[in-house]
C-alpha cells in the first residue's frame, strides 16, 4: 500500500515524527486522542495522528500536530522516532520492522499480550489505559526516546528481520513435519 501513496497536499517533509494511532476498532479513541495532543503539545515534536474518524480528535490541533485518516504503516514508520498504540498485533509487527519504538497502551483481545511482549522484548513500554492522561503519555514517551538500550534493541530486531527469509524458514519447517 505505501507504494504510490503519496500524503495529502500541505502535510510537512521531513522525520523523526512521533506517530499515536488508537487502531481501527478504538472505541476510546477521544480519550487517547485528548492526552495525546496534551503530551504531543509539551513535547514541542512533529507528531502525526492517524485515524480513520476526525472527530475523535480535539479541534483545534496543537501546531506541532497533523492528522492523516490513513496512512501506509511502512511510510510513516520510516520517518517516525516512536509510535504509541494499542497494541495490535499488525501495527507492533510494522514497528519492528522499521526498527521503531513502541509505546502500547492496550484496551483488549491479544493487545494485552502483544504489550507484554514487546516490554519483555525490549522494545517498548506499556501504559495502561486507566492510567492515560497527557502527563503519564509524556513521562512515558520521554523514557521511551531516551532510552539507548530500547533503541538499540529496535535496531538489532529490525536487522534480524532485514536478514530472515521467512519462505526458505515455513519450507523447511515442513518438511521436517512430513519428514522429507
Amino acid at each position: 500500500a505505501a507504494e504510490g501513496w503519496t500524503p495529502p497536499r500541505g502535510f510537512p517533509e521531513g522525520r523523526n515524527w512521533l506517530v499515536f494511532t488508537p487502531g481501527t476498532r478504538m472505541t476510546h479513541g477521544a480519550a487517547f486522542f485528548r492526552a495525546a495532543c496534551g503530551a504531543a503539545a509539551e513535547l514541542g515534536r512533529p507528531t502525526v495522528m492517524v485515524a480513520g474518524d476526525r472527530s475523535l480528535l480535539p479541534n483545534p490541533l496543537p501546531d506541532n500536530v497533523w492528522y492523516l485518516p490513513y496512512a501506509p504503516f511502512t511510510w510513516l514508520f520510516s520517518r517516525a522516532d516512536a509510535v504509541v498504540h494499542h497494541g495490535g498485533i499488525g501495527t507492533a509487527g510494522r514497528a519492528l520492522s522499521a526498527g521503531l519504538p513502541q509505546l502500547i497502551v492496550p484496551s483488549g483481545f491479544d493487545q494485552f499480550d502483544n504489550a507484554a511482549r514487546v516490554t519483555r522484548a525490549g522494545v517498548g513500554l506499556e501504559l495502561h489505559r486507566k492510567r492515560l492522561s497527557s502527563r503519564s503519555l509524556l513521562q512515558s514517551l520521554r523514557r521511551l526516546l531516551e532510552s539507548e538500550p530500547i533503541r538499540r534493541r529496535c535496531e538489532a530486531i529490525r536487522s534480524e528481520l532485514l536478514d530472515a527469509d521467512p519462505l526458505t524458514e515455513v519450507c523447511l519447517a515442513v518438511e521436517d513435519l512430513v519428514g522429507a
